[in-house]
């Protein structure tokens, strides 16, 4: 008898979801053989109908228990399509749960008795999963971080700005990021500029700060020269004593580069906790030149209107994109919070970092009841091309 994965019902069920999910094109099947050795995707059909060649592909998906380098075609292939399925949430459902099995499956298995593998490089192994990414990856990490700049906010009081013991002005730091080319987007608390102790800001004295901002883009390096954007007025925001914790400005004048990409699509975590995402950080911690935190960075919940994640911030991280890893942004990084029973890097741990998902801030914005945040949402949907 021979070796399948899943039954035959379940690949017609699979078939059905890629289509309502609308995948079932030449180019998305070629991106859905990302991580696949090269020699065995180049054994896959490549033309014809795309129903045709998908069915194809999946019957032979199926009867491939593991190449001889330990790695799960299937597996591969399924993480890639869940990962496009994402905005189908009945789709997504589907692909997870084939995903699950078939990794359950595969745990702990030995190669098929009798199945070789014509691939050179036999001395290697992929442990747990494969996580390596394509080249791309990098170039997309650096064009998304010219999108994200440190946001230096003058403090007020009583109208005023306030002074430090030397006489300067009191300063706060953070990072913000490009949602379109003229609005900057941070967290509240960022400009709200008080500690948690301290009375909360007057109304008057936030928008003077809002307008104090200066969002520095390209401060990389120590020595760097960046470009100062100055802010007009804050458009919208969510407070930072409830759970979304998001302010919205006006640039004075739009900024000529790419906004970072938003998903508006709920953020699914897969049902096999094996395969939990990871999520890339660009930030300027403690206002120090931008770093990017993407080792140990898997996600590990997600909680309402929040996404949970081990990626590593500090003070001046605030207002920072969280970004799969196709540098889509699904939250805005606000603070830490503390996690009962959970594992990471075989301790125990009682703390997480934690962001307001984008999907969350999007809707908030169109059920505001607000005819300008109405007329903000339609903006940023109209000049923001994310997924």
């Amino acid at each position: 008898m021979s070796f399948h994965y899943l039954p035959q019902p379940r690949i017609h069920e699979l078939m059905m979801a890629l289509t309502e999910a609308q995948l079932v094109r030449s180019s998305v099947l070629d991106s859905l053989l990302e991580g696949l050795s090269p020699a065995f995707a180049s054994s896959l059909p490549d033309g014809g109908q795309a129903n045709a060649r998908l069915l194809t592909t999946l019957h032979r998906l199926n009867t491939v228990e593991r190449l001889t380098d330990g790695s799960v075609p299937f597996s591969v292939w399924l993480q890639n399509a869940a990962s496009l399925a994402v905005a189908h949430p009945k789709a997504a459902a589907v692909l997870q749960r084939a995903l699950a099995d078939v990794s359950a499956r595969a745990a702990g298995a030995a190669p098929a008795p009798g199945f070789r593998d014509a691939l050179p490089g036999k001395e290697e192994r992929v442990v747990h999963q494969d996580d390596t990414l394509p080249f791309a990856f990098l170039r997309g990490g650096v064009e998304a971080g010219r999108a994200v700049a440190r946001v230096m906010v003058t403090r007020h009081e009583g109208g005023q700005p306030a002074l430090d013991a030397a006489g300067e002005p009191r300063r706060y730091r953070g990072t913000g990021w490009l949602l379109t080319r003229s609005l900057l987007i941070t967290n509240h608390h960022v400009i709200h500029a008080r500690l948690p102790e301290e009375p909360p800001a007057s109304i008057g004295d936030l928008e003077l700060q809002a307008r104090s901002v200066v969002a520095e883009f390209d401060y990389d390096e120590r020595d760097a020269v960046p470009l100062a954007a100055r802010v007009a007025r804050l458009e919208a925001f969510s407070p930072h004593t409830g759970p979304l914790d998001v302010a919205i400005l006006r640039l004075e004048a739009p900024v000529d580069r790419r906004p970072l990409r938003v998903s508006r699509a709920p953020f699914v975590l897969p049902a096999d906790p094996g395969h939990y995402p990871a999520v890339n950080i660009i930030q300027h911690p403690e206002g120090a030149p931008k770093r990017v935190a993407c080792r140990n960075n898997l996600v590990t919940r997600v909680q309402g209107t929040d996404l949970w994640y081990f990626t590593d911030t500090m003070y001046g991280s605030s207002g920072s994109p969280v970004c799969d890893d196709r540098w889509q942004v699904v939250a805005l990084h606000k603070r830490w919070g503390h996690v009962d029973n959970v594992m990471y890097q075989g301790k125990t741990t009682a703390w997480a970092n934690v962001g307001t998902l984008m999907s969350a801030v999007l809707e908030d914005l169109g059920k505001s009841g607000r005819q300008e945040d109405r007329a903000l949402l339609d903006e940023i949907l109209r000049d923001n091309q994310g997924g």
